[in-house]
């Protein structure tokens, strides 16, 4: 879950649940901005929580560990990708619940921010170490008249996932934009907003370091805001600022 505005005051939310054998594990954070040269605030729970719910398309969460609460109200339809499947079962989807929302969401008592946001949920009934991904990048794009959401990863059997308007097309992800026959999305001014380890982030959870695989626990994570402009047969039609993250295996 996230928003972020035009100066780029911003805030990135997640609730996750991880069950293995007889055990439930529960993490919550969110990482937020005040303006685009603010300080970078973050706060973490591993208490019990409860997720974001879903109702007449509007996602809303309340979670007194990060004294977050917020809305999200959908303008755009769903988008479901089922990445890895079996003959018995989906093992990677990607349900992304609300490629544009109006966001409305405060932490603490000092925090507010309003404007356009983006949830999804990852459901994973794979070991994350066999992920057959040695690098991702994932990112979205959200402005009044157009709606950029992406997927791309590098492997043995790589595959990209371009969504525009609601439409799935065929891209280029690159280090500096996605590229379509007739359109682009041109990134400039990129601010790293977080950059660490996953053994980092779970280093005093003795259990989670034992059932993870050093593969997972070498997984390197690059977030950052940048700056939009997309193109239309190679004339500016907006720009906005954006979230995107690249997220690296061993």
């Amino acid at each position: 879950m996230d928003c972020v505005d035009r100066q780029g005051k911003f805030a990135i939310a997640y609730a996750a649940i991880l069950k293995w054998k007889n055990f439930s594990f529960y993490y919550s954070s969110v990482l937020f901005s005040e303006s685009n040269n603010s300080e970078i605030k973050s706060i973490s729970s591993f208490k019990k929580m409860t997720l974001p719910v879903v109702e007449n398309n509007v996602l809303h969460w309340n979670n007194s560990s990060l004294k977050i609460d917020g809305t999200w109200t959908s303008s755009d339809i769903p988008v479901i990708e089922n990445l890895i499947e079996n003959d018995d079962d989906i093992l990677l989807q990607w349900n992304c619940h609300q490629p544009r929302a109006i966001c409305n969401l405060s932490i603490g008592e000092n925090f507010k921010l309003k404007g356009l946001g983006y949830t999804e949920t990852i459901k994973m009934q794979i070991e994350p170490w066999h992920l057959p991904i040695d690098e991702l990048r994932w990112g979205r794009f959200v402005s009044e008249k157009h709606v950029v959401i992406w997927i791309d990863w590098k492997h043995a059997n790589p595959l990209t996932i371009v969504y525009w308007n609601g439409n799935r097309v065929d891209a280029r992800v690159t280090d500096d934009g996605i590229y379509c026959s007739e359109a682009s999305l041109l990134f400039s001014d990129a601010r790293i907003i977080k950059k660490d380890s996953i053994a980092k982030n779970i280093q005093s959870f003795p259990l989670l370091r034992s059932i993870f695989k050093s593969k997972i626990l070498n997984t390197f994570e690059c977030k950052m805001i940048a700056t939009g402009t997309v193109k239309i047969n190679g004339t500016e039609v907006c720009k906005e600022k954006f979230i995107y993250e690249i997220v690296k295996w061993n």
